[in-house]
C-alpha cells in the first residue's frame, strides 16, 4: 500500500520553529549560567521559572524605521539581515575563562538573565533555590551589561553607516531603545533607523553655478552632524571663532573614488568627513588651502578647498603624488615626472601601492621617502585588509627604466592637478 505524504502546514512549521528557538534559548542560557556559576547552576532553576523566563525574555535586536524615516521596506529588510550577520560575528569577552558570546545572544540571553535575577531577589518570599542561585551568579551581576552593549553597538552602527550612508543621497543613523520585560510581557531591543536627505546648495564660483553637498555624517547616540571649519584657515586677519559650513562638489567625489580606487565609496566618504572634523590644513593662497586626507592616520592625499560664496567648497581631491601637492611637487623637482608620466607609471592612485614591490627597490624607496611619500611604502595592515584590490603590483622595474631613459617628460608643461 502506497503511503501518502502529507504536506506540512504553516501552523506545524511555526510550532517546530518555536520549539527549536525555545531549545536554543535554554541551551544558551545554560551555557551562560554555568559559565559564571559553575556546572549545575542552570539546573537549580525550577521548571516553573524557566517557563516564565522564556515568556518574558528580551527579544533579539530588531531594526525598524523611525517615524520621520522615508526608507523603503526593502532597505529596512536589508539592514536587519546585515545587522543579524554582524551581531553574530561580533563577540564579547565577558564570560570566565576567556569564553565569548555573540552580540546577538548578549542582548537576548544576558539581559533576560539580568531581569530574572532582579525579579527573584525582590520577591517577598524567597524560595530555597534563589539564594544559592544568586550567590553563584554574583560575578555576572558585577558586569555592566548595558554599558558593554552600548560600546559594541557604537561599532556596529559605524559599520552600518558605512554600508548605507551616502553624502549625496541619504544620511542614516540609529537610536537604540531598550525596554526591559514586565511580569506579563517580554523585553525588546530596538534600533530605530533615522534618515535625512543631504542638503544641496548652488555655489557661485568662477562665473559658474555648481551643485555641492553639505558635508555631513551620522554619529551613534548623537545623530546627524554637519561639518563646520574655521575660516581663519583660509583668510588672514579673521577670528578663530568664526566657523563656516563645508560643501563638496561632484568633481571632488569623482576624483576621490578614482585616486583612492580600492575602497568602498561610503568608507571614503566617512574618511572625507573625518578629515574636516579633525582638519590638518596647509594654506596655499588667500582663500585657498589643502586639507589632508588620511586613513588609519596615514596621509594619502589632500582635498583642494576654496572659500567662496560664504562657504568652504571642496573642489577636488589630489592623490599624494599629484602635482598640486607638496610631495608631488618635490617628486617633479627630483625626477621631472609630470602629470602624464605619473599616469603612465600608475603612481597616481592608491591601488598601485597595495602589495607593491617599490619598497624592495632601494633607489625608489629612498626617492619616495625623500619626497615625503613613505606612507605609500608601509601601508597600515588594516588599510590593506579593507582594500578591495589584493593583486600584487610589480611596477618597480617599469619606474626605474622610465627614470633612466633619455628624453623629457610627457607633459609639455607642468600644471596643477584638478
Amino acid at each position: 500500500m502506497v503511503k501518502i505524504k502529507h504536506k506540512m502546514s504553516d501552523h506545524q512549521r511555526m510550532q517546530i520553529q518555536h520549539a527549536q528557538h525555545k531549545n536554543d534559548f535554554f541551551a544558551k542560557m545554560k551555557y551562560v549560567c554555568d559559565a559564571f556559576g559553575g556546572k549545575g547552576t542552570f539546573a537549580m532553576m525550577p521548571l516553573k521559572y524557566q517557563v516564565i523566563l522564556y515568556q518574558v525574555r528580551v527579544h533579539s535586536t530588531k531594526a525598524i524605521a523611525a517615524k520621520d524615516s522615508t526608507l523603503k521596506a526593502s532597505t529596512i529588510k536589508k539592514i536587519n539581515l546585515i545587522y543579524r550577520e554582524i551581531s553574530l560575528y561580533y563577540k564579547l569577552d565577558i564570560l570566565p575563562n576567556n569564553e565569548s558570546i555573540s552580540v546577538k545572544d548578549f542582548f537576548s540571553i544576558c539581559l533576560s538573565l539580568q531581569y530574572l535575577l532582579a525579579v527573584i531577589k525582590n520577591k517577598s518570599e524567597l524560595n530555597e533555590w534563589v539564594i544559592p542561585f544568586v550567590d553563584r551568579l554574583v560575578d555576572f551581576e558585577a558586569i555592566d551589561v548595558i554599558l558593554k552593549a552600548e560600546e559594541i553597538l557604537s561599532d556596529i552602527h559605524c559599520l552600518l553607516a558605512v554600508e548605507f550612508c551616502d553624502i549625496q543621497k541619504r544620511i542614516i543613523w540609529f537610536e537604540h531603545n531598550l525596554e526591559f520585560p514586565t511580569e506579563k510581557t517580554g523585553g525588546s531591543s530596538i534600533l530605530e533607523i533615522h534618515c535625512d536627505k543631504p542638503k544641496v546648495q548652488q555655489i557661485h564660483s568662477n562665473n559658474e553655478i555648481r551643485s555641492a553637498w553639505l558635508l555631513s555624517w551620522a554619529i551613534y547616540s548623537i545623530g546627524y552632524k554637519e561639518v563646520f571649519i574655521k575660516l581663519s584657515y583660509f583668510k588672514n586677519d579673521v577670528s578663530d571663532e568664526i566657523e563656516i559650513p563645508v560643501f563638496v562638489q561632484a568633481h571632488a567625489f569623482l576624483r576621490l573614488y578614482e585616486r583612492i580606487d580600492c575602497f568602498n565609496n561610503s568608507l571614503l566618504q566617512l574618511s572625507l568627513f573625518e578629515a574636516f572634523v579633525f582638519p590638518k590644513v596647509i594654506k596655499t593662497t588667500e582663500n585657498k588651502a589643502l586639507v589632508e586626507f588620511r586613513m588609519m592616520n596615514q596621509k594619502f592625499g589632500y582635498f583642494l578647498c576654496e572659500y567662496v560664496d560664504n562657504v568652504i567648497l571642496v573642489r577636488s581631491f589630489l592623490f599624494i603624488t599629484n602635482n598640486g601637492t607638496p610631495e608631488g611637487k618635490k617628486l617633479y623637482e627630483l625626477t621631472g615626472l609630470g602629470k602624464l608620466d605619473k599616469k603612465y607609471l600608475v603612481i597616481d592612485k592608491l591601488s598601485s601601492f597595495i602589495h607593491s614591490d617599490i619598497a624592495k627597490n632601494e633607489t625608489l624607496k629612498s626617492l619616495f621617502i625623500a619626497v615625503g611619500c613613505e606612507n605609500l611604502l608601509e601601508i597600515n595592515d588594516i588599510v590593506v585588509e579593507l582594500c578591495t584590490q589584493q593583486n600584487e603590483h610589480n611596477i618597480a622595474s617599469l619606474i626605474s627604466e622610465y627614470l633612466n631613459k633619455d628624453g623629457g617628460s610627457m607633459d609639455l608643461f607642468e600644471d596643477e592637478e584638478d
